[in-house]
C-alpha cells in the first residue's frame, strides 16, 4: 500500500484548519503558556475523557512523530487541542468534535491503543483513504 507524506507544516495548517482557523498573535502565547503548564504538571484533560484524550495523544503522535526533532507529543499538542476546546470551542463545536472522536475510536478499533504504532499508522491510512462509497473516487 501506498503511503502518502505530508510535511509538518501541512499536518499544523490542517490542524488549525481544523480548530476553527487562526489565533491572533496577541492570544496564542496565553494559549501556550498553559498547555506548557499543562505538559509539565501532568494534569488530565479538561474537555476530553480520558479515551478521547489517549487517542488525541496517539494520533498526533503518529501524524507528526519525533524525528530529529520533537513531534507533536513532546511538544503537548494534545494538551493544546484539549485546552482550545475547553476554553475556546462553542458547546456545538465540542460536541462534533467529541462525537467525531468517539466515531474514529470506534472505527480504529477497542484495542488501537495497545496496537504497535505501524498497525496504528495502517488503521489510520485505511479509515481516511477515499473509498467509492465517499464519492471521492470515479
Amino acid at each position: 500500500m501506498g503511503k502518502t507524506l505530508i510535511t509538518r507544516r501541512k499536518a499544523i495548517q490542517g490542524a488549525v484548519a481544523f480548530m476553527g482557523g487562526t489565533v491572533a498573535a496577541t492570544q496564542i502565547t496565553p494559549l501556550i503558556d498553559r498547555a506548557t503548564a499543562a505538559v509539565s504538571g501532568n494534569s488530565g484533560p479538561a474537555c476530553l475523557n480520558a479515551d478521547q484524550f489517549h487517542l488525541v495523544e496517539r494520533m498526533v503522535d503518529l501524524m507528526i512523530p519525533e524525528t530529529d526533532t520533537p513531534g507533536a507529543y513532546s511538544a503537548g499538542v494534545h494538551y493544546f487541542i484539549d485546552m482550545m476546546l475547553d476554553e475556546w470551542a462553542s458547546p456545538e463545536r465540542q460536541d462534533r468534535f467529541v462525537a467525531g472522536i468517539d466515531e474514529l475510536g470506534q472505527r480504529l478499533g477497542s484495542n488501537f491503543a495497545s496496537a504497535s504504532p505501524d498497525d496504528q499508522l495502517e488503521r489510520c491510512l485505511l479509515y481516511t483513504s477515499p473509498s467509492p462509497r465517499d464519492g471521492l473516487l470515479s
